[in-house]
């Protein structure tokens, strides 16, 4: 949790959030870091001894049905290959470099070689 804290305190700093639920959580969750006992390893202790259930509420807020079938034809999953693609591209071959550098060049007007790539 507490790279999460240092995140949201980071990114808070540079973007503003108007999710009024993440910003209850980042409060109670730096709350409750500080009341928690901390061994420094990196991993709190077992706190269960700690820990007392006085109330649990279980609410239905909304219902409704859930269609997983869409309809439509789901588009067909490959067996990955061995150099970790999905091989769903079989027949094509990824583009060169020198290809890509060229169309760089043209776009962007630059004048960029494969050596300063490499």
């Amino acid at each position: 949790m507490l790279p999460m804290l240092r995140w949201y305190e980071f990114v808070t700093q540079l973007i503003r959030f108007v999710n009024v639920d993440l910003e209850k959580f980042y409060v109670f969750v730096k709350h409750l870091l500080s009341a928690l006992p901390y061994s420094g390893a990196g991993e709190n202790e077992d706190l269960s001894h700690e820990i007392d259930l006085k109330r649990y509420v279980a609410d239905r807020h909304e219902a409704k049905k859930i269609e997983l079938d869409d309809g439509k034809d789901p588009k067909p999953l490959h067996n990955p290959t061995t150099n970790g693609t999905d091989g769903g591209g079989q027949g094509e071959l990824p583009t060169p470099l020198s290809e890509i550098v060229k169309e760089f060049n043209e776009r962007f007007d630059t004048l960029f070689s494969e050596q300063y790539i490499r």
